[in-house]
């Protein structure tokens, strides 16, 4: 599947490399690694493995992160690419009281979701992963010589955002808690979605404090939501909760950008309805 993989995209560089100057290669790796395989559970995503221990999990991990530095190297010889990421989804962590001195958000590091640290560094992923512990860490292969560059090129990072969780700090090791909702809580159509605009803004601040790059970019490569279509007597689709959803977190990039930080682009999901995995063709995207 790698090779079939780093073939297409060979193919696309060749044909499109004289006008696509900004690559991404991976999607959301935390959905089919951490949540597409489980131990002792059925996994909630695809692919729906379950393995014995962490150890496989963080395998696929492993592998997730060397296939990105492996497909990262083709726009670099055979397109005019200014730059190459992956695509992370990690956890926004949003502070529940906002101070006018403001601490330092939660280290990104503490999240699974996270995967732009390794690939944010010019050595190799396998290098750079914090595994939980040596029981668990994946088999790692110095993979210099087989493959002509597995650095993961990291030119910005594309960021697909739709809520967060509100946090407060606590004696813990952590040095917070995320605080539940309450049953009234706003949510758009998926069970999953709350409505937390302030997301974009901690998420950004957050990758960008953690990593200590403050000149990295930041692409959002996903946000919106899925509502239902309320139409009226006369045909009309007001569509009000998607432009609430759209607004409230627009003006949240907004103030990102106002503060100085690497925010570079916005894409708004979805041009047209698509197949909502588990949830199928319910889920109006569009």
């Amino acid at each position: 599947m790698a090779q079939g993989f780093c073939r297409l995209l060979h193919a696309s560089c060749e044909r499109l490399g004289d006008r696509i100057t900004d690559w991404m290669t991976i999607n959301e790796i935390y959905c089919f690694t951490y949540m597409g395989y489980g131990v002792n559970q059925i996994p909630p995503h695809a692919p729906g493995t379950v393995v014995k221990s962490r150890q496989e999990v963080l395998q696929t991990v492993h592998h997730a992160l060397l296939a990105h530095g492996s497909a990262a190297s083709h726009p670099r010889r055979h397109a005019q690419a200014r730059a190459v990421s992956l695509v992370v989804n990690y956890d926004a962590f949003v502070p529940v009281i906002e101070t006018r001195r403001i601490s330092k958000p939660p280290n990104a590091h503490s999240s699974p979701r996270n995967t732009t640290a390794p690939c944010s560094s010019p050595r190799s992923p396998v290098n750079t992963i914090r595994w939980s512990s040596k029981s668990s860490a994946p088999t790692a292969q110095d993979s210099r010589g087989r493959h002509e560059d597995h650095r993961p090129a990291a030119g910005c990072s594309g960021y697909n955002i739709y809520t967060g969780s509100y946090v407060r700090a606590a004696d813990n090791a952590r040095g917070y808690e995320i605080l539940p909702l309450p049953r009234e809580y706003p949510k758009m159509n998926m069970p999953w979605l709350n409505f937390v605009p302030e997301s974009i803004y901690w998420g950004v601040r957050m990758i960008t404090d953690a990593l200590g790059k403050k000149n990295l970019p930041i692409v959002i490569s996903e946000n919106g939501c899925a509502t239902e279509d309320d139409v009226t007597a006369s045909g009309e689709v007001f569509d009000l909760s998607r432009v609430m959803y759209v607004r409230s977190y627009l003006r949240n990039a907004h103030r990102a950008v106002a503060e100085g930080y690497p925010l570079k682009g916005y894409f708004h999901w979805s041009l047209m309805d698509n197949f909502e995995w588990a949830w199928a063709t319910t889920r109006r995207s569009a």
